[in-house]
């Protein structure tokens, strides 16, 4: 069960690493996708180099750092949604946003679980929806900026 916040983890890397280079206007908005797509790829990138480093952390049971990550992570794309005028992009990256918040609260009730299995079980379940919906969100924002 522990292994699924390091692969919910990944899903956020690959979010970090999604090329954001390209892209045409979407749905008549006055910023282009390329555009929309800068702003969310130099926020991301931002984190990515904490984001790595908590991704090690996790295999030693650091929940801390990688909460704190999370968190980090989560205002980064709240400030890149608030600069994003793009309709197409923004909803991506809120979609986004709300599973990096819901990965974060379940990392937090990870490092509170203990070994309660019944509570493992269900953050288990909530990691797999959630890392589910990040890569899907996550290849929606590839197809956009590519």
């Amino acid at each position: 069960m522990r292994k699924l916040a390091p692969l919910a983890l990944s899903a956020i890397a690959l979010l970090a690493l999604a090329g954001c280079s390209g892209g045409a206007s979407g749905g008549g908005d006055s910023q282009t996708v390329a555009e929309a797509c800068d702003i969310a790829n130099e926020k991301m990138a931002s984190v990515q180099t904490e984001l790595n480093e908590s991704l090690s952390g996790l295999g030693s049971g650091d929940y801390s750092a990688a909460s704190d990550t999370m968190a980090t992570l989560s205002a980064s794309l709240d400030e890149a949604i608030s600069e994003i005028s793009n309709a197409d992009v923004s909803a991506v990256l809120t979609t986004v946003s709300e599973e990096i918040t819901v990965i974060g609260d379940s990392i937090d009730e990870l490092a509170a679980a203990g070994t309660d299995t019944d509570k493992l079980e269900e953050i288990s379940t909530t990691l797999g929806e959630s890392g589910t919906k990040l890569q899907e969100a996550g290849q929606e924002l590839n197809d956009l900026c590519s």
